[in-house]
């Protein structure tokens, strides 16, 4: 499948997305008032392919991946009965480092929609990854500063959690390439996620 249908593709899974939130906005607002739930989420990634290596004086290095490190996320979910719902969410993911001889930083804002099926006290869910802004800084003493900007990019998410009350911790996998100033990187990731639902 050629790169132009994957992104027209994603674009379609988003948009469904966002149209099975707005049916279940409707629903939740003729019935069940608890169907809206705002969502705060921690995540930890593990990425598969290193964008940058900083050297110690010591003889260390430490490494910024295309696919980590931390993120923050906002959100909410639309539950729109016992077993479906749907999830939106807008985070800012960054990593970096700091050398003996210069720092690296990489960040980027994410914004997620994923389809959940939820079971006893697990759910299950898949979705779009859309990040903007991917931007790549190297400082180096003696060295002239090198900034990348990537394009924006779209990518896939696959995600299990296990639910209680008002929290749920799990596993995401997302894959997503960035592309921009004649560089091209891997920047899937697994991930540790933890979040607290208002509901």
């Amino acid at each position: 499948m050629g790169g132009t249908q994957t992104v027209k593709l994603a674009h379609l899974a988003l948009c469904a997305t966002l149209l099975l939130w707005g049916s279940g906005a409707h629903a939740g607002a003729q019935g069940d008032g608890d169907a809206y739930s705002p969502i705060i989420e921690l995540g930890l990634y593990f990425g598969v392919e290193d964008l940058s290596t900083a050297p110690f004086i010591n003889g260390t290095k430490d490494s910024v991946e295309a696919g980590g490190l931390l993120d923050f996320n906002l959100g909410a979910v639309r539950h729109l009965n016992d077993r479906h719902e749907l999830q939106v969410t807008l985070g800012f993911r960054f990593d970096g480092t700091n050398g003996t001889t210069g720092n690296v930083s990489w960040s980027r804002w994410v914004v997620e929609g994923k389809y959940f099926y939820r079971m006893a006290h697990t759910r299950l869910g898949l979705g779009v990854s859309y990040h903007v802004n991917p931007s790549f800084e190297i400082n180096l003493e003696g060295f002239p500063s090198i900034a990348v900007d990537f394009d924006n990019g779209l990518g896939y998410v696959l995600e299990w959690d296990h639910l209680s009350r008002h929290t749920y911790y799990g596993l995401k996998y997302t894959l997503i390439d960035y592309t921009g100033g004649g560089l091209s990187v891997d920047g899937s990731s697994l991930a540790l996620v933890y979040g607290f639902n208002f509901r």
